[in-house]
């Protein structure tokens, strides 16, 4: 469970990241880059704040806009994996590494019990 947060706490991190735009992750449809980074912030701060389920829905209606961002769904995956939705938080995650390779994905999917 310790390597699940810490890996937990690297993903957070690298959304915060790159989730100003200068990844490449995810292309930006329907909205700006400063709107998409405050969305990613905010969902990031209610899985700080133990509220992982809003944070999962605020993420999956960004998803429904731009299904192609591996960003919201690295950070769904973490929410899912906070609301101990595993089998969810994996496909999450399985997106996410397909759409971009991120090997934080792969780490956080490697931790996951099952």
């Amino acid at each position: 469970m310790q390597a699940m947060r810490s890996t937990e706490r690297s993903a957070r991190s690298a959304i915060t990241t790159t989730a100003d735009g200068e990844s490449g992750h995810g292309a930006c449809p329907g909205g700006t880059v400063t709107n998409r980074k405050t969305m990613l912030d905010r969902a990031l701060e209610l899985i700080e704040s133990e509220r992982p389920r809003e944070a999962d829905l605020l993420l999956t209606g960004e998803i429904l806009r731009d299904p192609r961002n591996s960003d919201l769904w690295l950070a769904a995956g973490v929410a899912r994996i906070r609301r101990g939705c595993p089998s969810s938080a994996s496909a999450a995650l399985r997106m996410c590494r397909w759409l971009s390779g991120d090997p934080l994905a792969e780490e956080l999917l490697t931790a996951l019990p099952g």
